[in-house]
């Protein structure tokens, strides 16, 4: 039954952001998703394995109840705000194993800033309703379209309040480099764009080169002027293409290959 669930596990939780594990019944790691590899690279995980609250959690879990707690927690990117949540897995009312899953507080934080930012730029249900109606005229018409996952990285780390600006003078930018028609918004830490009437994938190509030139230039707020880089990972949507999440787990799954290559 537990190989059963670490196939579904794999299938939901695969591209998900938040670092997510599955333990099996010996507290042993049964599959965890590439967030969660990531940050057991980047952290130092001994510490929140050796701690009190981790230990009690893990405890309760495996006699049927669920907890939470948050952590600080020392890494290579600075000092994580770890939320950590961790509940049974229960079959015919027996505990097969734990699932945890462990999100640093900040990208929580970040995103909802980011909303509150951006209320002028479409919401997620907005943007799924767009992608859906695509996906109706791309069965129908055979219209092809793509959808592109953008992240803005800096060479240094930026106080909460100046990354927030960088941002949104970011989205902002994005809306002049892309097509009028084409729709800008955010999905969870990422952004997140819709590009439909494409005719191939060599305009799409094309398209990303002209896009990635414009969105490196630096950005300048007040009398400062901020180096950034951008990685996008782009999908296009065939009749293959089932969902919405189906196009955005493929654009996350493009846009990890290439953090991937710049790390070896």
């Amino acid at each position: 039954m537990l190989k059963t669930l670490e196939t579904c596990f794999l299938a939901l939780f695969a591209h998900h952001a938040d670092a997510v594990t599955l333990y099996d019944a010996d507290g042993h790691i049964a599959v965890q998703n590439a967030a969660s590899e990531r940050l057991r690279t980047m952290a130092s995980w001994d510490k929140v394995v050796e701690s009190a609250a981790f230990q009690e959690t893990l405890a309760e879990a495996y006699r049927g109840k669920q907890g939470a707690f948050e952590l600080a927690v020392p890494s290579s990117e600075g000092e994580l705000r770890l939320r950590v949540d961790i509940a049974p897995v229960i079959y015919e009312g027996n505990v097969l194993g734990v699932s945890e899953i462990a999100r640093d507080q900040r990208v929580r934080l970040a995103e909802e800033e980011r909303e509150q930012l951006n209320a002028d730029f479409p919401s997620r249900l907005v943007f799924y309703d767009r992608v859906g109606q695509l996906l109706l005229a791309m069965r129908r018409d055979g219209r092809l379209f793509a959808l592109h996952t953008l992240t803005l990285q800096t060479q240094k780390i930026l106080a909460p309040d100046l990354r927030q600006q960088l941002e949104q003078a970011f989205l902002h930018r994005l809306r002049q480099v892309f097509r009028a028609h084409d729709t800008v918004t955010c999905i969870g830490a990422d952004f997140v764009v819709i590009q439909p009437e494409i005719n191939d994938l060599l305009e799409i190509q094309a398209l990303v080169r002209r896009v990635m030139m414009l969105l490196q230039a630096p950005i300048q707020l007040d009398r400062e002027v901020y180096e950034v880089s951008v990685m996008i990972g782009s999908a296009i949507a065939s009749r293959r293409t089932m969902s919405v999440d189906d196009l955005l787990a493929e654009a996350e799954l493009a846009l990890s290959r290439q953090r991937i290559a710049l790390e070896k």
